[in-house]
């Protein structure tokens, strides 16, 4: 083995072990957004008689009244939409060891999960690992590799954090948590986003075109007819239903929504409560993306659902 080998072998082994010690070093901001989706997880398992489950990434959380779902059903209602960047794939696997008999679990996911491979999960579940390092025992391989390669940005997110928090510059964090709607304080104890309700209005950011991409399609709706199969064998009960999206995304995206839409229809066992039109809504009822809801939607989206889910109930 040449010389020049050891040495760069060497220094990859120091070069981790140095940003491994920094990571452990530093204090993390246990104010982050994504600690939500820790403290829905720990509150789910502490449940112990049948529940409701609403999946799915942040359509969910700034879209649902999850305390009058639960007061309309008397059931236990944890909503656990967080983020779509977690991926539908951990969304899934992280649940698992908490379901029980009768439990019944509502699924619904960004068109996002089918169309790009974020249904694998993006730089969110990166982060969201660093933040519990006992969910990257749920990962598989490919989600490891993606770990690894990714791993630099939230050990630079936690730098920032201990810089800002040794000159006081609380303020600047604020503001990136655009006025605190971002946060860890931003759920109830049912898992919704409640801190966008009263706050002024925003400027709508759009999430760019749809890429369909049949490969993606395809294993997200298997993947979905796994965990179909895997609630059927626990007596668990499990309901898929389109997301809520702002009309001006969904029309600049048809033909991609409708691919998916086709597939899904044609392909998944879950059985589908309503359609993609049921909860396509105009842009006065969006908060700051075209599947964050603003109140007044909110109240809209919880009606239109409560009276889909009863039958189901």
């Amino acid at each position: 083995m040449s010389k020049f080998l050891i040495k760069t072998i060497i220094f990859i082994i120091l070069l981790i072990c140095t940003i491994s010690l920094i990571y452990l070093i530093l204090p993390i901001n246990e104010d982050s957004y994504l600690f939500g989706f820790v403290d829905k997880d720990i509150q789910l398992s502490k449940i112990s008689n049948e529940k409701i489950i609403f999946m799915g990434g942040s359509n969910l959380a700034f879209g649902l009244n999850s305390k009058e779902i639960q007061q309309n059903t008397d059931k236990s209602v944890v909503n656990m939409g967080t983020h779509a960047g977690v991926g539908l794939h951990f969304m899934i696997e992280v649940i698992k060891p908490f379901l029980s008999k009768n439990d019944i679990i509502f699924i619904s996911p960004e068109y996002e999960q089918f169309a790009m491979d974020i249904f694998w999960g993006s730089q969110t579940l990166v982060n969201l690992v660093a933040i519990n390092p006992n969910y990257y025992k749920i990962l598989n391989s490919k989600q490891k590799i993606t770990i690894l390669k990714k791993i630099f940005e939230p050990v630079q997110s936690k730098f920032r954090y201990f810089i800002f928090s040794i000159l006081n510059l609380s303020n600047v964090n604020n503001k990136k948590n655009k006025e605190q709607i971002y946060t860890r304080k931003a759920f109830n104890e049912f898992g919704d986003v409640i801190s966008h309700l009263s706050a002024p209005i925003h400027t709508i950011t759009t999430e760019g075109k749809l890429q369909v991409d049949e490969k993606n399609i395809k294993y997200s709706i298997d993947f979905l007819n796994e965990f179909y199969l895997y609630c059927r064998n626990h007596k668990v009960k499990l309901y898929f239903i389109y997301p809520c999206l702002m009309e001006k995304s969904y029309n600049e995206n048809v033909n991609e929504i409708n691919k998916i839409v086709n597939n899904v229809n044609e392909k998944i066992h879950i059985p589908i409560i309503g359609k993609p039109e049921d909860f396509i809504f105009n842009e006065d009822f969006f908060f700051d993306t075209p599947y964050h809801l603003n109140a007044e939607g909110r109240i809209i989206r919880t009606k239109i659902l409560l009276k889909a889910i009863q039958k189901y109930l």
